[in-house]
């Protein structure tokens, strides 16, 4: 379509041109305004969120069009500056060297390691060694009551502590007594007469003199008052209230434990019990004799080892860090940096901005919208360089030149001139059509002049038919 138009012009504009020539008058051409176009694409895929903008608004050098999903990558970018705070901290650290108090830390690791060491060098102690024997005595002594079952004693423990358990849930069961609940509500009475005469002391006290009250033995007075009237007031309500279901289930499950625990009493030992009394006998006995026995090679070395590690820690800790830990360290800390200024730039990638003034002639993107790098989404148009480009015949091509002036019109504004100046003239002439090879289809042979359009008011836009006239 555009091309057939374009054709249709090159005829209108030679047969004008034409006419012209043939009367002798000054040369005149018709063209189409136009101005550089600028397509605008993201650098980065997103989506769209907003577009700022709408077809034919005029926007200025670095105004924001659109914007794209950036939620990601902010995310990222709290990350990176995480990153970087640590990083800086670190080199911080290394290069500020051992504070005290790291300091008595590892010289209290080296001379907890070289205690262990000795004392496994130096063998047990004769406590140690008594621990140990009352350690096996007891697991053995449990072993036995483990073999001949439940005694007497414990029989009647796990009796009582059932029987306890029986009378606690009758009692939240049924409630509060008669007696808990005068005693409660005499209580709270009671204390609400004592916070009435505290309240009225503390106000004379206050009418008095406000400016000693706050520490005043009223304000003291008043503030035990308070709490006891709060604690009078919760007993009250407690036992004003049927049994709460959680509180009798809870007492239901004390008697069920007490009765699982009365039937083990009841039973001989089993043989879970019997095995798990005759490990600790063993174990007691495994522990007395390595005690006697002493510290093995393995043992002192891996203490040594221990001694050796914490001594080389107190040692970094003395000498400050090395050249080598510093330049890491600061090497992270570039690295962290770099992180966070390629994602600040990503981030600014993911706004469309406007590369200079103009008006926007195309919004081919909408809100919802996936954009790619490489597509079109906005195209601009820059009307402080507009241009009109005309065809004129072979016959007149002569009578124009570059910076030639020209006197330009357009139907908008009727009786309304507009200065232009020939910018190009076309080297290579364009046939319409091109199988007319006589002279008469001659005059179809144009060349195509572009001239640089002056509009400081404004009113020239891309798309306008316009007429020129050469000086």
């Amino acid at each position: 379509m555009k091309r057939t138009l374009a054709l249709l012009a090159i005829l209108s504009l030679a047969i004008t041109a034409g006419c012209a020539a043939g009367n002798g008058g000054p040369l005149k051409a018709t063209g189409t305004v136009e101005a550089i176009e600028i397509n605008i694409s993201p650098e980065v895929s997103g989506r769209v969120v907003e577009v700022l903008v709408q077809e034919g608004e005029r926007v200025k050098e670095g105004q924001a069009l659109a914007r794209l999903d950036d939620t990601l990558a902010q995310a990222q970018l709290r990350q990176a500056m995480a990153n970087l705070k640590a990083a800086r901290a670190n080199y911080d650290l290394l290069a500020a060297g051992p504070t005290a108090e790291q300091l008595r830390q590892a010289q209290a690791a080296v001379d907890t390691a070289q205690a262990n060491y000795d004392l496994l060098v130096a063998g047990p102690t004769a406590e140690q060694l008594r621990q140990a024997e009352a350690a096996l005595v007891i697991a053995t002594a449990n072993y036995s009551r483990t073999v001949e079952g439940s005694r007497p004693a414990d029989l009647a423990a796990a009796q009582a502590t059932y029987s306890a358990a029986v009378n606690n849930y009758e009692k939240v069961k049924a409630g509060p007594e008669r007696e808990d609940y005068a005693l409660a509500e005499a209580n709270y009475h009671n204390a609400e007469a004592a916070l009435r005469k505290a309240q009225a002391e503390y106000d004379r006290a206050n009418a008095a003199n406000p400016a000693a009250i706050g520490a005043s033995p009223a304000a003291l007075a008043l503030e035990q008052a308070t709490n006891n009237f709060a604690a009078a007031q919760a007993q009250y309500d407690k036992v004003s209230k049927l049994p709460d279901n959680a509180v009798v289930s809870a007492a239901y499950q004390q008697v069920q434990s007490a009765r699982a625990a009365l039937e083990r009493a009841k039973q001989p030992a089993l043989s879970f019990d019997l095995a798990q009394a005759e490990a600790q006998v063993e174990t007691a006995q495994a522990q007395l004799d390595a005690l006697k026995v002493g510290a093995r090679a393995q043992q002192l070395e891996a203490a040594k080892a221990q001694v050796d590690a914490a001594q080389a820690q107190l040692d970094m800790l003395k000498a400050g860090a090395r050249e080598q830990q510093l330049e890491a360290a600061a090497a992270q800390v570039d690295a962290a940096q770099a992180s966070v200024d390629a994602l600040q730039a990503q981030i600014q990638k993911l706004v469309l901005v406007a590369p200079s003034g103009g008006i926007l002639l195309t919004r081919s993107v909408e809100q919802g919208e996936l954009a790619t790098p490489g597509a079109v989404a906005l195209t601009l148009g820059r009307l402080d360089d507009l241009t009109l480009t005309v065809y004129v015949p072979e016959d007149r091509y002569g009578e124009v030149k570059l910076n030639q002036a020209a006197q330009v019109s357009v139907d908008s504004f009727p009786g309304e001139l507009f200065n232009a100046t020939v910018q190009h003239i076309a080297d290579k002439a364009e046939f319409t059509p091109r199988n007319v090879q006589t002279n008469e289809g001659r005059r179809t042979t144009v060349f195509a002049v572009k001239l640089a359009l002056q509009d400081a008011s404004g009113h020239l836009k891309p798309g306008m038919p316009a007429d020129v006239t050469f000086q």
